[in-house]
């Protein structure tokens, strides 16, 4: 409160500040620059966004449905952005695997009919 003299009765009195302030530096920032408080992460999120790229690519080639259900569960469950970024990674990758893994395995098959005369692979 900010003081002024009276004529009249020569004290002090506080005055109310006027409603308008000083502005800050803080004033001047729009919304998305002011610095945010992390999140917690729940232990899926921590996975997905603590883990290498290159593990998250290297995972659903070596265990593909484990991996697919992994990346499902992930995209829906994932709260922090860049795991769920890596969480669709994974889910992409494993089902791009798993399709062509069927893939190989219906030519294959079909390969091998052709060979045994369309009587399929033990001949009978």
């Amino acid at each position: 409160m900010g003081k002024f003299e009276d004529a009249e009765e020569g004290a002090f009195e506080e005055r109310p500040r006027s409603p308008r302030r000083r502005r800050r530096e803080e004033d001047y920032y729009e919304e998305e620059e002011l610095p945010r408080i992390p999140r917690q992460q729940n232990w899926l999120d921590r996975q997905f966004s603590q883990t290498s790229i290159v593990l998250l690519v290297i995972f659903p080639l070596c265990c593909g449905w484990l991996a697919l259900v992994f990346g499902i569960i992930g995209v829906v469950a994932c709260q922090h952005p860049k795991a769920r970024q890596n969480a669709w990674i994974v889910l992409v990758i494993s089902i791009v695997w798993i399709i062509s893994a069927i893939f190989f395995v219906l030519i294959t098959k079909a390969g091998m009919m052709d060979q045994h005369g369309g009587q399929g692979i033990f001949g009978q």
